[in-house]
């Protein structure tokens, strides 16, 4: 299923692009999509798609694709590599099945660009889906990274809905620890004092 594109004109002279995808029925219709994603707009859109869906491999696509190791492959285009070991010819695994394809010739790898700003906002629904994982460790290693790379300020809403639902006292802690740098770093009095 290809992603839809269209041209709508404002009564100014500016043009707008609005984006119409049509949903992906399965994962790899959608990291084919993501693949062929031109520009970062519809990439954003992919990847809000693809951090709604439930198979235990998102996270980890998610992760390479912040990291730069998501990548397609030339010789085979729909195969989605993630690069697992570095060098001339890197070793690679499949995207989908997570079964290990091997060393792959760096020329057939394309990595997929990521823009500033869409790297952030991927880095904060990586956040929420680990915070949001069953697996506590998961969680306090979510929190602890968001305690050393100075999260977001868009990120309290998510910490502190995950403080109500937070069971674990060491996850709560450092959920808290998470909230109270946020606080510090907000322009509005009233959340600096809560």
């Amino acid at each position: 299923t290809e992603p839809v594109v269209t041209e709508t004109s404002t009564e100014t002279a500016s043009t707008e692009v609005a984006i119409t995808l049509t949903p992906a029925a399965d994962l790899p219709s959608l990291l084919s999509q993501l693949v062929q994603a031109e520009d970062f707009e519809l990439r954003a859109a992919l990847i809000q798609q693809l951090a709604s869906r439930t198979e235990p491999q998102v996270l980890g696509i998610l992760n390479a694709l912040v990291e730069g190791q998501l990548n397609s492959n030339s010789a085979n285009p729909t195969q989605v590599l993630i690069v697992v070991a570095e060098g001339e010819d890197p070793d690679v695994v499949d995207a989908l099945t997570g079964k290990s394809i091997g060393k792959s010739s760096q020329f057939t790898l394309d990595t997929i660009p990521l823009n500033n700003a869409l790297r952030g906002e991927l880095r904060a629904i990586i956040a929420r889906l680990q915070l949001s994982s069953a697996d506590k460790s998961l969680r306090l290693a979510a929190a602890k990274q968001l305690i050393s790379n100075e999260p977001d300020i868009s990120m309290l809403p998510i910490i502190n809905e995950q403080l109500k639902k937070e069971s674990d006292s060491k996850v709560k802690a450092a959920l808290q620890t998470v909230s109270s740098l946020l606080q510090l770093q907000s322009e509005d009095v009233a959340t600096r004092t809560e």
